[in-house]
């Protein structure tokens, strides 16, 4: 990508808030449209290329509805997810002082700890659980 699109792009696209990347032809065997996966997701749902506020705007819906709930009731809850939906999720439950990952590391292919404050409204700890393989 960034030999296509020159490196300042996709750091934006990578980190940036509003920032779309270039779309994917939906013909792409990379879209989602491709993915059996997807086969009961209406396909006006699927995405070309998602910013960073559009993967907060998918995922708090579950995030507020499901595990927030589980929170409260006093679960432990697993996240398990890609790179770039940790990043956002935690940068948004970062929203009164820097993200732990903006300095660009993490969460990367290890796990982390993240401890929500008690109102589960933002962060009161973030701890990486391991290193890098």
């Amino acid at each position: 990508m960034i030999d296509r699109f020159g490196r300042d792009p996709v750091r934006s696209w990578k980190y940036g808030g509003d920032s779309r990347p270039v779309p994917l032809d939906r013909d792409d065997p990379r879209h989602p449209r491709q993915d059996p996966h997807y086969d009961d997701v209406p396909r006006a749902l699927l995405p070309s290329g998602e910013s960073a506020a559009d993967v907060l705007t998918r995922v708090l819906p579950y995030w507020t509805g499901e595990v927030l709930g589980d929170l409260a009731a006093g679960r432990s809850v697993l996240v398990v997810t890609h790179d770039r939906v940790i990043r956002v999720l935690v940068g948004h439950l970062a929203s009164d002082r820097p993200s732990p990952f903006d300095d660009g590391r993490g969460p990367g292919r290890i796990p982390w700890a993240v401890t929500l404050r008690a109102d589960g409204r933002g962060l009161a700890e973030v701890t990486p659980l391991g290193a890098e393989p």
